[in-house]
């Protein structure tokens, strides 16, 4: 299992700036409390949308250990598996 700490949001395709958004805010928000990323930011998805269909969605960061969230921060953990990920190939 991983913990993770995220902001939940639903946005549509035509406001989705709004979603890259929160990536600074949760990373200031775990910087704050001494927290340090254990990864790279991710986006876990809800349910999917389009261009008129709102998205649900988290926007976050996996920690090390459990953070407790604070209302607009949520804790969370993914459970132990094998996922699908974007390669994170750095140029």
């Amino acid at each position: 299992p991983q913990p993770y700490v995220s902001i939940p949001i639903s946005v549509t395709l035509r406001d989705w700036e709004r979603a890259n958004a929160l990536v600074p805010e949760v990373l200031s928000w775990l910087q704050v409390r001494g927290h340090a990323p254990a990864s790279a930011p991710f986006f876990r998805y809800w349910t999917v949308g389009d261009l008129d269909v709102p998205f649900d969605l988290e926007i976050g960061f996996p920690v090390q250990d459990v953070v407790p969230g604070d209302g607009r921060v949520r804790a969370g953990e993914i459970p132990a598996g094998t996922y699908p990920v974007k390669d994170q190939t750095v140029c």
